[in-house]
Order: C-alpha cells, then structure tokens, then sequence
C-alpha cells in the first residue's frame, strides 16, 4: 500500500474517533460531523502530503495550515461557532499531527 494512502487511513482513523466523541459535546450532530471531518480530511490531506513533499514546506506549517482549514470547513459545514470549530480542528489533529510526526 502506498505510504500517502496509508496515512491518509491512520488520519481518518485518528480523526474520525477523537471526532466521535467530542462532536455531541459541542452541540453538533454526530452523523453530520463525521461526515464533514472525513470529506474535509479528504481535501486537506492530499494537500498536505503535496505541500510538505512536493513543496517541502515545514511539517509544523503544513500541520498549522491544514489545523486552519479545517476548523474554518467545520465552521461551514456544521454550523458551529468559530471557536467549537477550532476546538473539534485541534483536538482531532494534535494525536493525528503526533502520529505523523512519529511515523
């Protein structure tokens, strides 16, 4: 399995189960924001892969910029408040962004 495609796995893993249990607590829908988390992550991620391998940016930046759109998709998409949707963005990219750096 390509190595892209196998982060892109571990992300939506990571992501998706931080996403589950924060999404009832900031007043959000369950389905919906697994939905939003998983189709932003979709966008974000080969985006990502690009700017920090193709354009070699530094990981913290790619990360900061990915942690950013994110939020803002979330915002958009649930209608959440901007700072639930910076919350649900950190909270599910700090163990995702630590995962990468380790891996």
């Amino acid at each position: 399995m390509h190595p892209a495609l196998q982060a892109l796995l571990a992300t939506l893993v990571v992501e998706l189960g931080v996403a589950w249990m924060l999404l009832p607590r900031l007043g959000s829908d369950r389905v919906a924001g697994l939905v939003a988390v998983a189709s932003l992550n979709l966008l974000t991620h080969p985006a990502a892969v690009w700017l920090h391998g193709g354009r070699d940016l530094p990981w913290w930046s790619t990360e900061a910029l990915v942690f950013v759109a994110e939020a803002a998709g979330a915002a958009g998409l649930l209608g959440l408040p901007v700072r639930r949707a910076l919350l649900l963005s950190l909270c599910c990219n700090l163990p995702s962004a630590a995962a990468g750096w380790w891996w």
